[in-house]
């Protein structure tokens, strides 16, 4: 088994968002699109929405937004098989996406202790 990848550093000539550039694409709807396609079925979509909310989650403010909007709740129940707030399992976590799941939430949660 390969060792999980840590998320890349944002590269130079594609510096992180600021803050303020982050509350406008929020408050422009922009970032609606990324929560959209966590509640789609289709697989391929599901683990292209794991890898952009890893790669945006470099500031305290999209960490935030990911917990706020309910996108790090779908990563728990991906990984684990039990919804947010369920006093049971469905089943256990997503066999596909689940270890996907875990360690991109891991790497959003130690980015939001980080900054």
């Amino acid at each position: 088994h390969p060792c999980p990848r840590p998320a890349p550093p944002p590269s130079p000539n594609h510096p992180p968002p600021s803050e303020a550039v982050w509350k406008q694409a929020v408050d422009m709807g922009a970032v609606d699109l990324l929560d959209a396609l966590t509640k789609t079925d289709d697989m391929l979509v599901q683990l292209n929405a794991m890898e952009i909310i890893e790669r945006i989650c470099v500031s305290r403010a999209q960490v935030e937004y990911i917990f706020k909007s309910g996108m790090a709740a779908w990563l728990v129940e991906i990984a684990t098989g039990t919804a947010p707030g369920a006093e049971q399992s469905v089943g256990g976590g997503d066999a596909l996406l689940g270890g996907n799941a875990l360690r991109i939430l891991s790497s959003v949660c130690t980015q939001g202790q980080s900054r």
